[in-house]
């Protein structure tokens, strides 16, 4: 299921109790950025955690969002996480790491890739010197 960009929001309380209408009404959504907001928006240049809803719950959520006086976004955007979209989907369906964020996902995918370059280039080294 595609998700769709719905919001920023750049202060914390904010965005809890978004998430909590969210729960509520039962929307499924996704933070990016949500840690961002723990060290404060201008540490992050005045950006905050992004919320995504699905396609198809779009409009309930920014109905949602404008009872609650935060403004949605809806210019169109070009899809500004699209190696993190398509990477959710192909390890989201994984039996045990699956369940994990994405963003350990992608961290132990590079950590396993350094490990297994290093590794590469010690038996070259050793083969070849």
């Amino acid at each position: 299921m595609a998700y769709r960009y719905l919001a920023e929001i750049i202060d914390l309380q904010t965005l809890t109790l978004l998430k909590l209408s969210l729960d509520r009404a039962g929307i499924p959504y996704r933070v990016h950025f949500e840690q961002a907001l723990q060290a404060g928006a201008y540490l992050t240049g005045n950006r905050g955690a992004q919320v995504e809803v699905r396609a198809d719950d779009f409009a309930p959520a920014a109905a949602l969002l404008e009872e609650l006086g935060v403004a949605v976004d809806t210019r169109p955007r070009d899809d500004t996480f699209s190696f993190l979209h398509e990477f959710d989907a192909v390890t989201g369906t994984l039996p045990l790491l699956g369940r994990w964020d994405v963003a350990y996902r992608l961290l132990l995918l590079a950590l396993l890739s350094s490990a297994l370059l290093a590794t590469l280039l010690y038996y070259l080294e050793a083969r070849l010197g």
